[in-house]
């Protein structure tokens, strides 16, 4: 039995040892981050290692612009890596368009500048600022403000290169207001004192920070 679990032991080292001895790239040729790929490859160990790092830098440069980049082929024979990509072209905002939302929201909720440059597309860049917009009016009385997506298409934008066009539209949703505080449990205050403690009273404006705050608040008191 040890002497079986030795050969399992020593062939497995075996296997982990083999490493990529040589790399072939085809599809990067004068592209800028050619080198990049090739300096991050000469880092993988063995196969797995190798595609990992493949994956991880489609998937970066995709949120960077070349949303058809992928692999077309990877094969890995002994020690030899032999990698085919496809680029496809590059892509930027070339027009975004924000429906229904005020020129003062625009400016406030750091939108400004997407209507201005001709950004490299990124749809998680761009969720993230809506996000920064929406969280004004949460804070405003509108928790259930909105952007909806109502136009995309695409458009030639230069050599290799396409520009995006989106609409966005958006909608405030109703105007909420706090109607009713309810605290359960170990009560030793009276409901004003709680108002006070949590700086929220009935018939104020919803503000979704402050609400979620009041747990935290209430939990941190010496009187709870």
């Amino acid at each position: 039995m040890r002497f079986g679990i030795l050969i399992c032991c020593c062939f497995f080292q075996f296997l982990q040892a083999q490493s990529i001895q040589e790399i072939e790239i085809t599809g990067l040729e004068n592209h800028p981050f050619e080198q990049k790929l090739k300096k991050t490859l000469s880092k993988a160990k063995d196969s797995t290692a190798l595609r990992f790092f493949v994956e991880n830098f489609i998937s970066e440069q995709q949120s960077h612009g070349w949303l058809e980049m992928r692999t077309d082929e990877l094969t890995i024979q002994q020690q030899a890596a032999n990698i085919d990509l496809f680029t496809g072209p590059i892509y930027f905002w070339n027009e975004i368009k924000f429906e229904g939302l005020s020129d003062l929201y625009i400016e406030k909720g750091g939108l400004v500048p997407w209507l201005r440059f001709k950004k490299r597309f990124n749809w998680s860049q761009l969720e993230s600022q809506l996000n920064v917009c929406l969280q004004l009016f949460q804070e405003e009385g509108y928790p259930f403000a909105s952007f909806r997506q109502t136009d995309l298409s695409y458009t030639p934008f230069g050599r290799d290169s396409m520009g995006v066009h989106v609409t966005y539209t958006f909608d405030t949703g109703p105007f909420i207001t706090v109607d009713t505080i309810m605290v359960k449990g170990n009560i030793r205050e009276n409901n004003r004192f709680i108002y006070s403690l949590s700086r929220l009273s009935p018939n104020e404006i919803y503000r979704h920070q402050r609400i979620s705050d009041i747990p935290l608040i209430l939990n941190n008191s010496i009187y709870y």
